[in-house]
């Protein structure tokens, strides 16, 4: 899943001045004072297993002596550590804290000097395991860990607010992220509501000298929840044969501005933004699509189900466009052409767009009201698609050089599995 659309830089920020810049999360590279790094918590609460995927570019190195710190915080069994890169002046990586080590000169770490060049995209993936943990960077094994999690601990120039939550930081190093993204291995995380996290923080804590508990916070007023958005449904976004790179931003409780490029979703092969979850057997999702940007009267923006992220892969999609209204469009098979059946005009309010798979059938609708309650069927057909299949929102410009941005809201997307 990706995170990214979780994070709002103002609320999940514990030190440093982050910032979302064309779709990256970007830090100074300083936390409040020296000792400190720029710290965020990501609000989500990973599973007993997990992979924690990053891409990152570290703008430059700025003067704090012995930093160039970029960090992957990682909680697991009720503790925290960090997997760093580029620390101590740019010379080493590694897992801290281990037995009481830090990076430097626990078993854990590696010494290579130069190791994080400045301008450079880098792909880190942490893999926490039962029995330990291993750390990648672009492709290649780094490093590697076996610990049961009870020898590890967190360095106070990485400390969050929850111990539970996931994290960047980084220390003399201002770093641009372009993803960050968390792969489910065993179990199930969560999207914590960031009044939990500020609620937990504020939990008065008993007197050492005296087994009373505290007194009882009163709870969150309903007013105040209400202000943190619900759990959204989590897509990970990517482009798919696009000549610029393009952008997912979560827009409150169900919602998402996408901007992306690419020549076209038609013919043979397909060039666009694709926010999407994996999903197996029946699936239905709808959106209202708010806007889309007329970079042409062909631009389009809808719903999708896709065989896989190959350019000439099988798929459906409803989508509408700023000069042709809705469509109905499919390709049968991979590489194959793509035919289409006029799903009517857009509404000026918003366009209701519904996709539905049934066994081999995927059917489409538009609304027929302002709520999305009435339905109008647009087409149907059969495709042959494997499970898993890819769900979710598309974005093409028409124009492979320019990005068309689109709103989509009142998401739902109900699979087989209930979710």
């Amino acid at each position: 899943m990706s995170l990214l659309p979780l994070v709002d830089p103002k609320k999940c920020s514990v030190a440093g001045t982050w910032g979302l810049e064309n779709g990256k999360l970007v830090s100074d590279g300083t936390g409040e004072d020296t000792t400190g790094g720029a710290r965020i918590e990501i609000p989500y609460a990973p599973p007993e297993e997990y992979d924690f995927r990053i891409v990152f570019t570290r703008l430059r190195m700025t003067a704090m002596g012995g930093g160039g710190d970029i960090v992957q915080v990682l909680p697991k069994a009720g503790q925290q550590f960090v997997w760093l890169m580029g620390g101590f002046d740019n010379s080493v990586m590694g897992f801290e804290t281990i037995k009481g080590a830090r990076v430097n000169t626990n078993a854990a770490s590696v010494h290579r000097p130069g190791c994080i060049q400045s301008g450079r995209t880098y792909t880190a993936v942490v893999s926490v395991r039962k029995d330990g943990v291993k750390a990648y960077l672009d492709g290649a094994q780094i490093a590697q860990c076996r610990t049961d999690y009870t020898d590890v601990s967190l360095e106070p120039a990485w400390k969050l607010r929850s111990p539970e939550l996931l994290g960047l930081a980084t220390y003399g190093s201002p770093t641009a992220f372009e993803r960050a993204e968390l792969l489910e291995v065993t179990g199930k995380g969560r999207i914590v509501r960031l009044a939990e996290v500020a609620a937990k923080v504020d939990e008065p804590k008993a007197p050492a000298d005296t087994a009373r508990p505290a007194d009882p916070q009163p709870p969150v007023a309903p007013a105040e929840a209400e202000k943190e958005p619900a759990a959204a449904v989590a897509l990970t976004s990517l482009d798919i044969n696009t000549g610029v790179a393009g952008s997912t931003k979560q827009a409150g409780a169900d919602g998402y501005d996408i901007s992306g490029s690419g020549d076209d979703i038609w013919f043979a092969k397909d060039g666009c933004r694709f926010a999407f979850l994996k999903a197996s057997g029946d699936c239905d999702i709808r959106v209202r699509v708010v806007s889309v940007q007329r970079t042409f009267e062909w631009a389009k923006a809808g719903v999708m189900v896709r065989q896989s992220l190959t350019t000439g892969a099988a798929n459906a999609a409803l989508v509408a466009t700023p000069g042709h209204g809705c469509s109905f469009q499919r390709r049968i098979e991979p590489g194959g052409e793509t035919t289409l059946t006029e799903g009517g005009a857009t509404r000026p309010g918003g366009t209701w767009l519904r996709l539905t798979r049934s066994g081999k059938a995927v059917t489409a609708y538009v609304g027929a009201d302002e709520e999305g309650k009435k339905w109008q069927r647009v087409g149907s057909d059969v495709l042959e698609l494997k499970d898993p299949i890819l769900v979710g929102l598309c974005v093409a410009s028409h124009d492979n050089n320019k990005l068309c941005a689109a709103s989509f809201r009142n998401l739902t997307l109900t699979t087989a599995s209930g979710k």
